[in-house]
Order: structure tokens, then sequence, then C-alpha cells
């Protein structure tokens, strides 16, 4: 792989870990479940992007935000995870059928 882009491949990485803190799975109160349902498309996020939500509610509940600014706010958060989710899918099917991606098979060659 060309230094200049295995670079850019281990920097993407690195600093996804550092913006995008892991949650661990866990079971959240009947609130953050009521609001999670009234956001649109968030079943369909990947499944640490639907923590993270999941997350970010817990947080705003617990700052006694008002729902509807709540689920203003976490509608938001879903629409950015979604596309988030989408253009790293993308870009990471584009190295593997390019080939340049280490550990992958390509696509086509």
């Amino acid at each position: 792989m060309e230094p200049s882009l295995e670079y850019a491949c281990k920097r993407i990485v690195e600093l996804e870990g550092l913006l995008l803190v892991d949650v661990p799975e866990t079971v959240w109160p009947a609130e953050v479940a009521m609001v999670f349902a009234q956001i649109e498309n968030a079943g369909g996020l990947p499944a640490h992007h639907q923590r993270r939500l999941q997350h970010h509610i817990n947080r705003m509940w617990l700052e006694k935000m008002p729902v509807p600014s709540i689920i203003a706010a976490a509608r938001s958060l879903a629409s950015v995870m979604g596309k988030y989710a989408r253009e790293k899918s993308s870009l990471i099917t584009l190295l593997v059928a390019v080939g340049r991606v280490p550990g992958k098979t390509p696509a086509i060659v």
C-alpha cells in the first residue's frame, strides 16, 4: 500500500477511536426507549451508532431537557450518524475494490 494512503487509513482509525467513544451495551431506561422509538431510521443505524444515540438521549434526559428538544437533537444526531456510516461504508468498499485495504481481498482486480 502506498505510504501516504496507509498513513491516512491509520489516522482515520485513530481519530475515529478518539471521537467516537465506544458505548457498552446496556439496558436503557424506558424513557430512552420511548424517545428512540420516535426517531425515524434509528433502528437502521449500525449497532454501535444506535448505542451512541441512546447514550446521548439518556444524557439529555438526565439533564432534564424538554422531550421535544431531545427528540429534535436525536433526529439530527441520527441523520448525521447515518450519513457518516454510509460514507464510511462507501469508502471501505472503494478501497477494497482497488485492493488498498490491508488484509482484505480485492473484489475486482
